[in-house]
């Protein structure tokens, strides 16, 4: 039985002020005038590259310093050469800080790019000194959220049972207020210093405040750990051509990864309702149809590595043949995830409407609830998180 129609929310934050830090500028990590960009250029001009370390993970430290290494010696090459040098030490340095972040680098920002109002609102906070304000606008909106999303199961329960459709329109309705609901609970209770990738996972399917009913965004966000994936991966072709001990569970684990998360979850989705919607919206029919060949040849990889994990014995012959495997499928998903942020996903966000976009992604959402299980995508960005960290 539902809850009466007329649903009170009463949320109540408590949130800790740092009296540390105020912003001086409500400018975000990806803009030009972002601090992240400021400790860069002072970086390029002191020659210290300590400024911007505290941007990054420890893990991709060599890789800033080998670029500011080699960015400070085409720098020397002329104006136009420095220019060109300064723009790759800048985009660099982001991309990296935001794959820390778990968010999808798309690109250097002009100065001046409005965060959107929940950032602007936690930012003002800090100014401040205070959170009452950036509390009463988290309470409305969440507020609201569920206010509709309730009314509209509500509305829709009473028919049901009248046919197959409209037990189909009251299933996707109550997915959708459930897996809302949860996401924000999750969100609230989460330990500080959460956001990490797994707490970006869970904002993709729903945050506090915002209702994210754009697919795209989703499907950024599960390229963001993919190409996370991608590149442990890489690291464990080297370790098993290098002879370096690595057991057949790990190995299976990453196997299980693609197979589940990449391809029955992210390629399902693209396959069944994205790319068709797509389709019908005008979108190029040859690049689509070329993303679907990749989705198959990358399943022929997973399922060769598959055949090749339950054979005995996993000597090192067969070691060098998974790696030459999962070489392949890595080669493979970086053209492909390359294709679809480059070329895909911007032509997407023109052509699908506030509609559309709702659709599609309460489609996603009853999917992976319905096919996968509710708590899917936390369980795989855990084992994620795991398998890249060791």
């Amino acid at each position: 039985m539902l809850a009466p129609k007329h649903l009170s929310l009463t949320i109540t934050m408590a949130l800790p002020v740092s009296t540390y830090f105020v912003p001086t500028a409500m400018a975000h990590c990806d803009t030009m005038d972002g601090p992240v960009v400021a400790d860069a250029l002072k970086a390029l001009n002191s020659g210290d590259l300590q400024p911007v370390l505290k941007w990054l993970r420890p893990d991709d430290e060599h890789k800033i310093r080998t670029a500011f290494d080699q960015v400070r010696t085409v720098r020397k090459q002329g104006a136009e050469a420095k220019r060109l040098a300064d723009r790759f030490f800048l985009e660099t340095l982001v991309r990296l800080h935001r794959a820390g972040e778990g968010e999808p680098f798309t690109g250097l920002k002009p100065a001046g790019t409005d965060p959107g109002p929940a950032v602007r609102a936690a930012d003002q906070a800090l100014v401040d000194g205070s959170t009452k304000a950036v509390t009463e606008m988290l309470t409305a909106k969440v507020t609201e959220a569920v206010q509709t999303r309730f009314e509209r199961v509500h509305r829709l329960s009473d028919h049901a049972d009248d046919s197959v459709e409209a037990g189909r329109a009251y299933v996707a309705a109550y997915v959708d207020y459930a897996h809302y609901v949860k996401h924000v609970h999750a969100s609230a209770t989460a330990a500080e210093g959460s956001a990490t990738l797994h707490g970006h996972a869970k904002a993709a399917h729903g945050s506090a405040g915002e209702s994210r009913a754009d697919p795209i965004w989703i499907m950024e966000q599960e390229h963001a750990v993919i190409g996370k994936m991608i590149d442990a991966t890489a690291h464990l072709v080297h370790s098993l051509r290098s002879g370096q001990g690595v057991d057949r569970q790990r190995l299976a684990q990453f196997h299980e990864f693609f197979v589940n998360f990449a391809d029955r979850c992210h390629h399902v989705k693209e396959e069944r309702y994205l790319f068709p919607v797509l389709r019908r919206q005008g979108a190029d029919p040859d690049v689509l149809n070329r993303l679907i060949q990749e989705h198959a040849k990358g399943r022929e990889i997973l399922a060769a590595v598959g055949e090749q994990l339950g054979r005995d014995p996993l000597d090192a012959r067969a070691r060098q043949v998974l790696a030459e495997m999962f070489d392949a499928y890595v080669k493979l998903m970086r053209q492909h995830i390359e294709r679809e942020n480059a070329q895909v996903w911007p032509d997407a966000k023109q052509r699908l409407g506030p509609e559309l976009q709702h659709q599609l992604t309460t489609a996603f959402h009853v999917t992976e609830v319905l096919e996968l299980g509710p708590l899917f995508h936390e369980e795989y960005h855990a084992m994620a998180e795991k398998l890249i960290q060791h």
